[in-house]
């Protein structure tokens, strides 16, 4: 029997344990994300890689339109879309050639003094200056004043002249009069002048400044549209090559293997063996990636079990409980290990999965697999030319659920050809072996073992 005291403190390490193992757990899944996203984007590099290696880097209506014939139609309506684009820049570049703006670009816009830019950066200042000279009058004082009229002749009816009385508005006018004058030096009525004046000029410089800016806008609008026109048709088979092989590598990732296999030619077939790896690729860690979701969830279970009775300990009078050793003490020691053991397989598939670029050999069965009907698994292949072990198969068929399905229907990998095996792999151990030996074994069973006694402990306390 455990004390009262004791229970909660050995809930607590549970608890401690199991939230280090998830937090663990969490950090590899976040660097599994991460590669995820790397491996996409050479995936998708590897489509335009693909699809240039079919077009070739320049444009050639020849290979547009043999591939629209025999992979994509919509290739050649993109294609014509361009030629149709291209003649319409044509005439709208030639009628600009004869605009007056183009022709005396020098000496409107681009030499120094030409006269647009000149007259738009005079008429920015001018209206800066007008702009200083009328905040210059705008102290608090004058433009209380001026804002009562103070500057016009008075035409106040019986009724305001007495409400004027009444609020001392005769007493403030004078006050603020005489602070006008201690700012500026004059009168109320000759700065009223001079303001007045600053409005006026400054509308008119305003209109001014925006008469200059519109043309001067106009202008370089124009020429920009000129400029692009002219870069546009020099640049054309360079930028009429690059949209049709975006075109063409959209359409590719939407293949399958077996479809890339029959439509890319037999020249390509090592970018159709790089982006059918990096498929695979994606498709392991998607699975790793599920896997690491599930043991995450696992020990959140686990915490949130063991919070509960321990919440129930609580509020329980002192006194005794059962024995709980098993579940509080062996089993969370024991996942400690078991998360240890899981991480490191999980980074060791994940780092061999990240590093394969052997895509030649991977090509190579790719093809076998379509012309022989060759037995063929990635994962062997993945495993075959890594630095690194991969997990032994009792772990991988957890995490990758067709390695099983292929290793009771085909059986071990022995098949792949010797040659291609990476020379650190040969000399350490065989490719059966790889796959077969599982030395860790004995942390499942044990681990499987306890499974049941955390059940019945979780039982008994419910």
């Amino acid at each position: 029997m455990w004390t009262k005291r004791k229970a909660i403190k050995e809930a607590s390490n549970a608890i401690s344990l199991y939230q280090r193992q998830e937090q663990q757990l969490e950090d590899e899944f976040k660097e599994l994300v991460s590669n995820f996203d790397s491996i996409k984007e050479k995936l998708d590099n590897s489509y335009l890689s693909l699809a240039q290696s079919m077009l070739g880097k320049s444009l050639d209506q020849t290979k547009v339109e043999l591939y629209a014939e025999q992979i994509l139609p919509s290739l050649l309506s993109e294609f014509n879309q361009l030629e149709t684009t291209r003649a319409a820049y044509l005439i709208e570049h030639s009628e600009l050639c004869s605009h007056p703006t183009v022709i005396n670009r020098e000496a409107l816009v681009d030499a120094p003094g030409a006269t647009l830019s000149t007259e738009y950066h005079e008429a920015k200042e001018y209206k800066l200056a007008a702009e200083s000279n009328k905040a210059s009058c705008e102290s608090p004082s004058f433009m209380w004043l001026f804002r009562h009229n103070a500057h016009l002749k008075s035409n106040d009816s019986g009724f305001q002249k007495l409400w004027k009385f009444i609020t001392l508005h005769s007493v403030k006018a004078r006050q603020h009069e005489k602070k006008v004058q201690d700012e500026f030096g004059k009168s109320f009525g000759a700065v009223a002048l001079d303001y007045r004046h600053y409005c006026e000029v400054l509308t008119k410089r305003d209109s001014e400044y925006s008469r200059a800016e519109a043309n001067y806008h106009a202008a370089l609008k124009l020429l920009k549209r000129y400029d692009y026109l002219a870069q546009w048709d020099h640049s054309y088979e360079q930028i009429a090559n690059e949209q049709l092989v975006t075109h063409l590598a959209q359409y590719l990732a939407l293949l399958a293997d077996e479809d890339l296999i029959q439509k890319v030619p037999p020249s390509s077939k090592l970018f159709v063996g790089e982006i059918c790896a990096q498929r695979k690729k994606l498709s392991y860690l998607k699975d790793l990636s599920q896997y690491l979701k599930n043991e995450i969830a696992d020990r959140g279970s686990r915490i949130h079990s063991i919070n509960r009775v321990r919440r129930k300990w609580r509020r329980k009078p002192s006194g005794y409980v059962g024995n709980k050793t098993k579940w509080l003490c062996t089993i969370p020691s024991m996942k400690v290990k078991g998360t240890s053991k899981r991480i490191g397989w999980s980074s060791s598939m994940r780092s061999n999965l990240i590093h394969f670029d052997a895509y030649d050999h991977y090509s190579r069965h790719l093809y076998l697999t379509h012309h022989y009907d060759t037995p063929f698994l990635a994962y062997d292949i993945f495993n075959s030319c890594s630095s690194y072990r991969m997990p032994y198969d009792g772990f991988s068929s957890e995490v990758i659920e067709e390695l099983t399905e292929f290793r009771e229907e085909v059986g071990d990998a022995t098949w792949i050809d010797a040659e291609y095996t990476n020379e650190e792999i040969e000399s350490d151990y065989t490719l059966e072996e790889a796959v077969y030996v599982e030395p860790d074994e004995a942390i499942y069973e044990e681990e499987e073992a306890l499974e049941d006694i955390n059940t019945e402990e979780l039982e008994d306390e419910s």
